[in-house]
């Protein structure tokens, strides 16, 4: 019969790891407006050197049936909503480089939720004068970080 073992986990260290979480949720608050205006920039210009890539590649439009998806080639597709779409072909799309990719939003009902319990928990640690607290304690407070 396997035999239940208790574990105890310094409080300071887990007051430490919200607290550390706590400073990165703010960081990330006060970052995101600037990581958001530097990728509108990029993706305007990514944008830019796609249409210069079609322009320059105006010549090797096909038509969809005879479109090589690796080749470097372009092919124009109609769908059900009459919207055009411009296909690119793998070995012409490599030249342009990676997509910038959207910055993590944060903000909105979840994100506050999630900071409002690590600080009621961080009060609720910083209030107790035990020492160590138990391992459940422990993994209720892992879930929110």
């Amino acid at each position: 019969m396997a035999r239940s073992v208790s574990v105890k986990i310094p409080t300071s260290t887990v007051i430490e790891m919200v607290e550390a979480k706590l400073a990165e949720m703010v960081k990330a608050e006060k970052d995101y407006p600037s990581l958001l205006a530097t990728y509108n920039k990029d993706i305007k210009a990514y944008g830019k050197a796609v249409v210069e890539l079609i322009s320059k590649n105006a010549n090797k439009v096909v038509d969809y049936n005879s479109f090589d998806h690796n080749g470097d080639n372009l092919a124009l597709v109609n769908d059900y909503r009459n919207s055009t779409q411009i296909m690119v072909g793998k070995a012409l799309a490599s030249k342009l480089g990676d997509k910038p990719e959207r910055p993590q939003e944060v903000g909105g009902w979840q994100f506050n939720q999630k900071k409002e319990e690590l600080e009621k928990t961080l009060r609720l640690l910083k209030l107790t004068e035990q020492e160590t607290i138990t391992s459940s304690t422990y993994n209720s407070v892992l879930d929110l970080l």
